[in-house]
């Protein structure tokens, strides 16, 4: 607080608190780094990132959500679709994508977030 020095009529210096001082600066660096963080995409390999970047982003472009089936035509072998299945499940761990199924065993609709 800063006050006044009645002993000589002068305005007494504000007392500065260090430690809160530097507890607010950590706060800040905490909550610039948790910002940076927020918009840094962490894929587990360097495949899911391929998967993501080439073949997903591409399909799910200016549409809302794709199904599986439309990602992996029946043509495709079934190596093909469990590959896909794989890093689609990885891309939803690490909230890449949402994955929605109405029922179980039938097609599933793929969400961009």
């Amino acid at each position: 607080a800063c006050g006044i020095n009645a002993e000589y009529g002068e305005r007494e210096p504000p007392i500065i608190d260090m430690e809160r001082e530097l507890e607010m600066e950590r706060e800040e660096e905490r909550e610039e780094r948790d910002e940076n963080l927020s918009t840094f995409r962490y894929f587990p390999n360097t495949e899911n990132e391929k998967f993501y970047n080439r073949f997903l982003s591409k399909k799910l472009r200016g549409k809302k959500s794709i199904s599986f089936t439309e990602l992996v035509p029946l043509a495709h072998t079934r190596k093909t679709a469990a590959l896909a299945f794989y890093q689609l499940l990885l891309l939803k761990k690490y909230s890449h994508i949402e994955l929605k199924q109405e029922k179980p065993l039938e097609d599933f609709d793929i969400f961009k977030l």
